[in-house]
């Protein structure tokens, strides 16, 4: 019974006609038969056009590609109604994007790229409901780096500013970079010129407006508006089982604020499984 929902579930969100379209469009034959990129009903992709050498949709390592690699408005756990989001995809002919593998848009979200923007995605990359990445220029993605619902993300201010104290009109173009393993929340901005480290947190509904590669500590937590770093040494977990067992164990032990992690026998370093996809 629940193997018969699931696939209900997979063919009423999934569209096998834009699946077999766009994996032949975007990939030799002999890596789009394997079928690594899975494409929803309800999405658009505008202007997406296979790498020339110049510009187009690359990936880092197409042998590295799986079944389903690259899912494209798709998801099992759903915020809301697939049927009430559209997933939309569009870039310039000059532009690039670099993909690595386990990459998912999630229903509702939104990617352009104007100009000769360039937009790289590590691996194990996730983008929830409502996020909206915009590139004009360069936004880089490390591996692991996940976004919650409702986020923006700008290289550039889209508009030009004079500013008449300085007599000056500022570049509106930059960039920005995630490292690996960077958590944005939800609703949240990170706006031109803005870098966090790997290993951080932004927090809801804070603006990074800054540049802090420079931040020398680890499990970075950034909060606020613009966003400052208020503490370090918080990770997130990702371990799918580690996580699975650890909401059981609060779920049955409402009364307890925390556990004490090293009873877990485990490693605890910053490259414990723990904190790896």
């Amino acid at each position: 019974m629940k193997t018969g929902k699931k696939i209900q579930k997979f063919f009423q969100m999934v569209s096998l006609w834009k699946t077999l379209y766009w994996n032949f469009k975007l990939l030799p034959f002999s890596v789009a038969i394997k079928f690594p990129i899975l494409v929803g009903k309800r999405v658009t992709l505008d202007g997406v056009h296979r790498w020339n050498g110049k510009s187009g949709l690359k990936f880092r390592d197409e042998s590295a590609l799986t079944r389903f690699s690259i899912m494209l408005g798709v998801t099992k756990y759903t915020l809301i109604s697939p049927k009430a989001c559209h997933t939309y995809i569009r870039m310039s002919e000059n532009a690039m994007i670099v993909l690595g593998c386990r990459i998912q848009f999630c229903p509702g979200t939104s990617v352009v790229l104007m100009h000769g923007g360039c937009l790289e995605i590590g691996n194990g990359f996730r983008a929830n409901h409502g996020t909206a990445i915009y590139c004009y220029h360069s936004v880089v993605f490390g591996d692991n780096v996940r976004f919650g619902w409702h986020n923006q993300v700008y290289d550039t201010d889209f508009h030009v500013i004079y500013n008449s104290n300085k007599h000056s009109i500022a570049n509106p173009y930059g960039s920005v970079s995630l490292g690996n393993n960077v958590w944005v929340t939800n609703h949240c901005t990170i706006a031109k010129n803005s870098h966090l480290p790997a290993y951080s947190m932004l927090s809801s509904g804070s603006l990074c407006n800054k540049d802090f590669r420079d931040v020398q500590t680890i499990g970075n937590l950034f909060v606020g508006s613009p966003c400052k770093c208020i503490r370090d040494g918080f990770f997130r977990i990702y371990h799918k089982d580690w996580e699975a067992m650890l909401l059981d164990y609060f779920e049955k032990h409402p009364e307890e604020a925390s556990l004490d992690a090293t009873t877990l026998n485990v490693d605890l370093s910053k490259d414990s499984e723990l904190f790896q996809l």
